[in-house]
């Protein structure tokens, strides 16, 4: 994140800014835009009151810039209209939210796998495959399963808070045997809105304390290559100045991207540094590029895989420390905040430790191990994945 900070006038000099807090409540009805004046009437700013915080008024600049002033360093008029406009405005209910939900839609999902041996038998075999979690927008209720009598019991285990692991074993499968191994879900789903009320967003900001599930969508992924010195360039052009509202500058590093990246068509997965130097990609690419533009600016952010489909979500909190993700779309339709559809997630993030593998990977997918004969073929794994109404 670029730490470079354009020269105030005197009474920004005078009006202390606060580098990560930009507050906005309807505790405090909003005022116009006035002319505010410090105590020895020399310095005059306008500005918006956002809001009063113990004895802190919090201005918005005709420029965006917001500061937080002492009331005792403001003048005895600006004072007493503070004073008038608290008693006069009283609360009319609890202050909108920067995120909301649509009407809940079941979806019915099947999400497993096939396998089938070889011309050889194969015994000891140890499989698992990604279920989807609960979030915010989802509820996820296994309904049935569908498997052989001799398969062993599912064992679950959450992989890094983004996805669940069905791990199950197989004690043999004759030459050429195949079977499937699957689970009946229904999913209520909902879509995500946003307010139609910009300064309720232009109050969010990023976070001040980084938890540690925070910090793992700060870090590199698999295909998001953020210490590659060409990202580093890119994201310092588009550097996030710390003193103005944060979701009109995130939402130019992702109008930024859907310029930068033309659509490819469906293709393997090549990540950032692909995306920007080449200039095409799928939704992967452009959702790869998004979130390391975004982590280098000190931004929270994290892939969302859904049936066939990639798109990322960024993080900010509200003033009481609140955190919000927000989704975006990858491709088709620009939408920036909020998500329609009714496709299930599958997962969420892009940096898994698998027990089947060493090194991380960026989606959890269908793993088999087991016993076969010196040189035999392998058995063969098919990902499962049907989507339905409920």
């Amino acid at each position: 994140m670029s730490t470079n900070r354009k020269t105030t006038s005197p009474i920004l000099r005078l009006f202390p800014v606060g580098l990560l807090t930009v507050l906005l409540t309807t505790s405090l009805a909003e005022a116009a835009p006035r002319t505010w004046t410090d105590t020895t009437g020399r310095y005059k700013v306008e500005a918006e009151l956002l809001n009063i915080r113990g004895d802190i008024a919090v201005l918005r600049h005709t420029d965006g810039e917001v500061s937080h002033v002492p009331l005792s360093r403001l003048s005895a008029a600006d004072r007493e209209f503070i004073a008038n406009l608290i008693f006069q405005d009283e609360p009319t209910g609890p202050p909108p939210e920067p995120q909301s939900f649509g009407e809940p839609y079941t979806v019915a999902l099947e999400i497993g796998m096939r396998i089938t041996a070889g011309r050889s038998a194969c015994r000891n075999l140890r499989a698992s495959f990604p279920v989807p979690l609960d979030w915010p927008e989802q509820k996820v209720k296994i309904v049935g399963e569908r498997k052989p009598s001799n398969i062993g019991r599912f064992r679950y285990t959450v992989i890094d808070g983004g996805v669940k692991q069905a791990s199950f074993t197989v004690p043999s499968l004759r030459a050429g045997e195949s079977i499937d191994i699957v689970l009946q879900l229904e999913i209520e789903k909902l879509s995500i809105r946003r307010p139609d009320d910009e300064k309720v967003l232009h109050a969010l900001v990023l976070p001040e304390r980084l938890s540690n599930t925070l910090r793992k969508h700060l870090v590199a992924s698999p295909k998001i290559e953020i210490g590659d010195e060409r990202l580093k360039a890119a994201a310092e052009s588009l550097a996030i100045d710390s003193t103005k509202p944060a979701w009109p500058q995130i939402e130019r590093i992702y109008d930024w991207v859907w310029e930068k990246v033309q659509p490819s068509g469906t293709k393997p997965l090549e990540g950032a540094l692909s995306a920007l130097t080449t200039g095409c990609g799928d939704c992967e690419e452009r959702t790869s590029l998004f979130v390391a533009l975004c982590r280098l600016n000190g931004i929270p952010a994290r892939s969302v895989w859904i049936p066939g489909h990639t798109y990322p979500e960024f993080y900010l909190e509200d003033d009481q420390g609140k955190g919000y993700w927000f989704p975006c779309e990858s491709l088709g339709t620009k939408s920036f905040g909020r998500m329609g559809g009714h496709r299930p997630v599958i997962q969420k993030g892009d940096n898994f430790k698998m027990p089947q593998y060493r090194e991380r990977q960026r989606y959890v997918t269908q793993t088999l191990t087991g016993v076969i004969p010196p040189g035999a073929e392998p058995p063969k794994v098919q990902e499962i994945m049907k989507v339905g109404s409920g």
